[in-house]
């Protein structure tokens, strides 16, 4: 790993609830440069910005588009690790009470720090996060993070399970020494993706304050390709990431209970999504039995009348998907609407 290069701010010493920005940077050249513009927006002033290029292959790109803030950043050079161990090497440093996470291609708003700040020193919260704009090429105008992975009632380790919190990376702002203590984030091979919703359990699980702030104070960009295939992804990641905190942690009988369902449900999803994938490909036999094991695990009449069609009529309701596919653009799909919330919403970790 390189040095870190320092700013003025090396002179300073920090201030009560000083924040440090952590921001993990990989193939994001097109994008650093307008996170950077927001974060030195902020109406609240960080006390420093710590960039890690973890590795990206468009290191020369990246930069070039980094030059014009250089002297006011530490600049972290690495192997590619994973965004864990990007996050881990940038905590290590900072010297921040506070420390904010961004995405190299998420913006904030210019109050962000200063609201979600002062929201943790009214509350006395270790944590907070908060609601985003959802932006890029071919999203609808106006269409908020929450209002698909909405956040309700008191952040629990349950609460998390069944995704009736959802924590976008993006919007947080942590208490330094709660990471620390926490053993910062896990750079282990099973968590290269899911790592940061695996950290908020970890800190739910250990008693940490966590609260949500209703306020749209981010904009988080997304960049999607296929959508069938974007769904299938996003599936098994919350699957992932459920098998894994499983396998890791001790659950209360109530917390148990609610992993079982939530498992239950996700492995559900994720056959529906393969199913339809396979079924816009013409893999009939293959999507039949996907379908049928998603039945098996969430019983409907949806998923009835197309197991009845598959087996009838499967030319036509490939139509009718394809028909449907190119009407939603780049519109979440009915499953994931209706399923309203998602484990792993930050799904742009490092390969």
């Amino acid at each position: 790993m390189t040095e870190p290069s320092r700013s003025l701010a090396d002179e300073l010493a920090p201030s009560k609830d000083s924040v440090s920005v952590i921001i993990p940077a990989f193939d994001v050249a097109p994008y650093i440069a307008e996170a950077l513009t927001s974060v030195f927006a902020q109406r609240r002033a960080p006390l420093e910005v710590v960039l890690v290029n973890d590795g990206s292959s468009d290191s020369e790109a990246l930069e070039l588009a980094i030059a014009p803030f250089r002297d006011r950043l530490i600049y972290l050079k690495q192997q590619n690790k994973g965004a864990a161990a990007a996050r881990n090497a940038a905590v290590r440093v900072a010297r921040g009470d506070l420390v904010a996470f961004l995405y190299g291609d998420d913006v904030w708003m210019p109050d962000f720090l200063e609201c979600q700040v002062a929201f943790l020193q009214k509350t006395g919260c270790d944590m907070v996060y908060a609601d985003a704009l959802i932006f890029g090429q071919g999203v609808p105008p106006r269409r908020t993070f929450m209002a698909t992975s909405p956040s309700r009632g008191k952040v629990t380790p349950q609460s998390l399970i069944e995704a009736t919190c959802n924590v976008l990376t993006s919007s947080t702002v942590v208490r330094r020494d709660r990471i620390v203590s926490a053993g910062l984030f896990d750079e282990s091979p099973q968590w290269r993706r899911g790592q940061d919703f695996e950290m908020w359990f970890r800190l739910a699980k250990l008693g940490a304050m966590i609260g949500y702030q209703e306020r749209v104070l981010a904009k988080y960009r997304e960049r999607r390709g296929n959508l069938s295939g974007s769904d299938v992804d996003r599936s098994m990641r919350d699957l992932w990431s459920l098998m894994g905190i499983k396998a890791k942690f001790e659950f209360t009988p109530t917390e148990q209970a609610a992993l079982i369902e939530r498992i239950a449900e996700t492995t559900a999803t994720c056959q529906v999504e393969l199913g339809k994938t396979q079924l816009l490909q013409g893999q009939f036999d293959a999507a039949r039995t996907n379908f049928a094991a998603a039945n098996r695990y969430r019983r409907g009449l949806k998923l009835l009348v197309v197991g009845g069609l598959l087996a009838l009529a499967p030319g036509a309701l490939q139509r009718i998907l394809r028909r449907r596919s190119a009407h939603d653009g780049n519109r979440r799909d009915d499953t994931h609407a209706t399923r309203g919330s998602r484990l792993d919403p930050n799904p742009r970790s490092d390969p």
